[in-house]
């Protein structure tokens, strides 16, 4: 999805995508971080010749990786689409192409237009559109079986046919689009193509008196608040490098904060060499006993044998810190959390060539749940419990990763991993 924009510097138009965290103008030269408090709020403009009334209906707009955990599997796939959040039926049920045919605009406090609050999260919102049935609303067959695993019995579970017990979305660009619409005649219409937006009749569960302001997006200046040196990051980095002090910023609405990373031990300034961003997270699983390596290797069921300090070693997840595909994602925080790396670091990341970080935090804590599931031995155990699970990161570290580049893909020997670049340029488009 294109976005037209202003510069804020210059006035000059901009035209960003939807994943750009990072607007650049090529008039003057302006470089800004691009930040919201909540999401990205977006509108499209109404037709020329509407002489209604006006007001903006709220759409949430998903871009991203769509994990499930059915029966004894994990299935994925990428996810793109628009649902609305009000529960009204006198609205068209989704924006269709338009997010990849029109230029929508950003929503500032400026804006003298009426846009309606969102009445439904994200969820609720896919969940009503999908009619999607919950596991707790399945009718349950006959044949049960008795289940006691970890920490909570399950007494019932479909064992004939495909349950879905649980599905998370990773890595998603999630936004509010605003579509322009206008009463005529007690029918809702669509304010760009005038024509009637639904078959059915305005049935006034449109909360026009409850329309509010947005706060708007915050345009923040790449300069490094350690040394005010200027500060590297891609179009959609969420973490910025600066090279005079080797020091990590991740951007917010509030400002940049600083971040700890560590770096492997690798061999500076070597041209083949390239370094990939992995979260290193040590959270609380509360619904398992995976507490130590030793638990991972009984619940994952490893081909090892318990060696002494396992018990009380500290168990981590990782997680890529950028973008791939979800199967790529998927057996690289499978693989990685398995063998628990732990060689020395530092955090010099002076000569060195590094892979942008746009792949955030709390997403990476997201995919923890996930990780768990792919690894668990008896999945058809495990899964009915998953809706019962928490996880609460206590700490993260952001670790560079050295990688072999060669013609068509990054390898580490050590931990017997190939990552091919295709799968790094496709996941710039999630």
């Amino acid at each position: 999805m294109k976005i037209e924009h202003e510069c804020p510097q210059c006035g000059a138009p901009v035209i960003l995508e939807e994943t750009d965290r990072l607007l650049s103008c090529n008039f003057c030269r302006t470089r800004l971080s691009i930040q919201a408090r909540d999401c990205f709020h977006y509108y499209f403009p109404p037709a020329d010749n509407v002489k209604e009334d006006v007001f903006f209906v709220p759409y949430w707009r998903f871009r991203g990786m769509h994990f499930l955990c059915i029966t004894d599997r994990v299935e994925h796939g990428l996810l793109d689409k628009t649902v609305p959040a009000v529960g009204s039926r006198s609205v068209q049920a989704s924006l269709g192409l338009r997010p990849q045919t029109l230029k929508p605009r950003f929503v500032q406090p400026s804006d003298k237009r009426i846009f309606l609050k969102p009445q439904l999260s994200f969820e609720e919102s896919y969940v009503i559109t999908q009619q999607k049935i919950s596991f707790e609303q399945v009718t349950v067959h006959k044949d049960l079986t008795v289940f006691e695993s970890f920490d909570i019995p399950i007494t019932e579970t479909i064992i004939k046919e495909d349950v879905l017990f649980y599905e998370s979305f990773i890595a998603e660009t999630l936004s509010l689009l605003y579509a322009p619409v206008y009463i005529r005649d007690a029918v809702v219409y669509d304010a760009i193509l005038n024509k009637p937006a639904s078959k059915h009749p305005y049935d006034r569960s449109l909360d026009l008196q409850g329309a509010g302001k947005n706060s708007g997006t915050v345009f923040l200046p790449t300069i490094c608040p350690n040394c005010g040196w200027d500060m590297i990051a891609e179009r959609d980095s969420c973490i910025l490098v600066c090279p005079r002090c080797s020091s990590l910023w991740e951007a917010s609405a509030e400002g940049f904060i600083a971040a700890d990373f560590a770096v492997m031990g690798a061999v500076k300034d070597s041209t083949d060499i390239m370094y990939l961003p992995f979260w290193k997270m040590k959270v609380d699983v509360r619904g398992t006993n995976l507490r130590s390596y030793a638990d991972l290797v009984r619940y994952a069921n490893l081909p090892k044998s318990i060696q002494h300090g396992w018990e009380e070693s500290v168990l981590y997840f990782w997680a890529p810190a950028f973008k791939v595909p979800p199967s790529t994602f998927l057996m690289l925080s499978r693989q990685i959390t398995l063998l628990q790396p732990n060689k020395m670091t530092d955090n010099n990341l002076q000569g060195t060539r590094i892979c942008p970080v746009n792949l955030p935090k709390r997403e990476a804590i997201e995919s923890v749940k996930i990780t768990i599931a792919s690894m668990a031995a008896r999945k058809k155990i495990f899964f009915p419990q998953l809706n019962h699970i928490n996880v609460e990161c206590v700490e993260s570290l952001l670790v560079y990763y050295p990688f072999t580049e060669t013609k068509s893909e990054f390898i580490q020997k050590e931990l017997r991993l190939g990552i091919q670049k295709n799968a790094l340029k496709l996941g710039q488009k999630i």
